[in-house]
């Protein structure tokens, strides 16, 4: 194996172990009851908000604790579906026939957008705006991108060997 295939795959173990800390992290912090409690609670904290607020205050802030949950739940998912590929990489990385440098290059790229493309949805939490989005959409452009090189390195590899 060698030192950057090691290095992916070190890569990998730890963003999965980052994704399912930050699921059993909302798990315990959010999600401790089972759903059909979880729902109850939901629908008489909206009652509670709406007799002590506007019913309109209430629906945002409602929507805006839906939209956090979703993006935590979202940022968790693609932590660890993305770190699924990367180690997938690291196995097939002496498979795919392209230059060192560029194999590097593209795996840099990989990891790079597998880091950014999560940490821009969990901005999208904090900083309202295209901004947010502009980073998550930069880091998933870049892990398609990056995969589909190292993808044609490794049918390139695969005709090669026919």
């Amino acid at each position: 194996m060698s030192s950057w295939q090691r290095t992916l795959t070190a890569a990998a173990l730890w963003l999965i172990a980052t994704g399912i800390v930050v699921g059993l992290g909302h798990a315990a912090a959010v999600r401790y009851n089972t759903l059909p409690v979880l729902q109850s609670r939901v629908y008489w904290t909206a009652a509670e908000l709406a007799l002590q607020n506007d019913a309109q205050q209430a629906i945002e802030v409602a929507e805006n604790k839906s939209y956090t949950l979703t993006r935590i739940v979202d940022a968790h998912t693609h932590i660890i579906k993305l770190a699924t590929v990367l180690l997938l990489v690291a196995l097939v990385y002496p498979l795919i026939n392209l230059p060192e440098k560029r194999k590097r290059t593209l795996s840099i790229a990989l990891l790079t957008g597998i880091c950014v493309f999560p940490l821009g949805v969990v901005a999208e939490i904090y900083v309202r705006g295209r901004s947010a989005q502009a980073i998550a959409a930069a880091g998933a452009m870049l892990v398609i991108l990056a995969f589909a090189g190292l993808i044609w390195g490794l049918l390139r590899g695969s005709a090669a060997r026919l």
